[in-house]
């Protein structure tokens, strides 16, 4: 069963019932990640409805990825093009420890956003 809301622009919010196979996908995907960013990544974590397991939901895996650092956003943006990400950089202007691509494969969308890790003075993750 899925229901149709509006979220207030041109396309509805459908809503689906929980699907077994979200919490796979996310371990897949995260994997992909995990290849791509080698070297900047700090870690992923499955965050939204679809992270709830048995909770209807948007069919949207989001994934949260921490790096090392936002700075070399080129090479972020280009290693995650490669996996067939899109970078949408709009966020940057509201949150400037953030940004977000979107991508997938096999037609699942998949939202992944990265944040810097925190930092102590002198520049050091903590």
């Amino acid at each position: 069963m899925s229901r149709r809301l509006s979220a207030g622009e041109d396309e509805p919010v459908v809503i689906v019932e929980y699907d077994l196979r979200w919490p796979a996908m996310f371990a897949e995907e995260a994997a992909r990640i995990a290849i791509a960013l080698r070297g900047h990544l700090l870690g992923t974590e499955h965050i939204g409805s679809t992270a709830v397991e048995g909770l209807a939901a948007k069919p949207v895996i989001d994934i949260q990825v921490g790096v090392r650092s936002l700075q070399p956003t080129r090479e972020l943006v280009g290693a995650m093009a490669e996996i067939g990400y899109l970078y949408f950089p709009r966020w940057r202007r509201t949150c400037p420890t953030a940004d977000t691509s979107a991508g997938g494969r096999g037609g699942e969308p998949i939202r992944c956003t990265w944040s810097s890790a925190p930092t102590r003075p002198g520049g050091t993750a903590t």
